[in-house]
Parts: C-alpha cells; structure tokens; sequence
C-alpha cells in the first residue's frame, strides 16, 4: 500500500486549514495545493485498486480548488489595500460640520491653524462652519 500519496492528501488538507488561521498571504494555499496534487499523482499508479484515483477526477478538483483560493487570497489582499472606513484613519479627508460653537478648548489644546497658511476663521466667518481634516492626531 502506498502511504505516501495519503500522507501527502493530508498534509494538503492540513495546509488549506491552517491558511485560515494564519496569515500566510496564500502560501499554505499554494503548498496545500501541490502538495494535494502530488499525492494523487501518486496514487494513480497504486497496487491497492481501492486507492486508485483516475487523472481525470485529479485535475478537475485540484484546479477548481486553486481557482476558489486564487479568488479568495484576492479578496483578502484587495481589503489589506483599501482605505480604512472607520476609525480615526478613516476620517481622514472627510469634511466636518460643526453643529455648535466650542465655549472652552481642553487643557493642552492649542488654537486650530490652517492648512493654507491664513489666519483661523471667526465665529461669523462662512469657514467657520466646515474644515477638511488631513491628519488623524489627537482624534482617537
């Protein structure tokens, strides 16, 4: 009996688990993959007819199993790249719209500057009722 080509199934089988618990950017993917492959490669040719598997079963399931991973690694890299939504990193470029007039700053606050160099706006100033924010300092 060929033992070999079962260990190597399992360990592929092994592989495609573990790439959901750690982040390994595809690469258990990949392995789990060849190394599937190669232990059914491996049983074609066995002497024990019940751990024959046909070329034509192999190919199938290992290439629509490296489709549904090459999607699913693609997707979770396109969500690495994107910019964050939430948070203070989110509200970064945002406008603001202040709703109320600050009566007192916070103890250590200094007065808000301007990105364009000109002085802050007034109370009575239409600046003064939206800002762009550029930074995430102090907002979390």
């Amino acid at each position: 009996m060929n033992y070999a080509g079962v260990l190597l199934i399992l360990f592929g089988i092994t592989l495609l688990v573990l790439e959901v618990k750690v982040a390994s950017y595809g690469l258990l993917s990949a392995g789990g993959i060849i190394s599937l492959l190669l232990g059914s490669m491996i049983l074609i040719d066995s002497p024990v007819p019940e751990l024959r598997v046909s070329l034509s079963v192999i190919l199938p399931v290992v290439a629509g199993l490296a489709a549904i991973l090459i999607f699913l690694v693609r997707l979770g890299v396109a969500s690495q790249l994107r910019r964050p939504a939430t948070g203070a990193e989110g509200m970064v470029g945002t406008v603001g719209v202040v709703k109320a007039p600050s009566r007192r700053r916070p103890p250590g606050a200094s007065r808000p500057t301007v990105r364009s160099g000109r002085p802050p706006p007034t109370r009575s100033s239409p600046r003064a009722r939206t800002w762009r924010s550029w930074r995430s300092r102090g907002c979390g």
